[in-house]
């Protein structure tokens, strides 16, 4: 199953994504918002949270590169 790690995951744009694709892909969720990345945990329990700010490259890279994903 392909990899994506997203960017803001847990917004709107990022939970309407994961909903259409959610059996097909393993979702990864990189985004500073504690609780709302919990809400997204409850609505899809497969997805892999991250909590860290796109301002932090050097953390941003580093989990980039500890996933490995197909698609950013």
């Amino acid at each position: 199953m392909k990899k994506i790690f997203l960017t803001g995951g847990s917004g709107t744009v990022g939970k309407a994504f994961i909903k259409k694709y959610y059996e097909k892909y393993k979702f990864y969720s990189f985004s500073r918002g504690e609780k709302s990345q919990v809400a997204l945990k409850r609505l899809f329990p497969d997805v892999e949270i991250i909590l860290g700010s796109v301002d932090d490259y050097a953390l941003l890279s580093s989990e980039i590169n500890k996933v490995c994903p197909d698609i950013v």
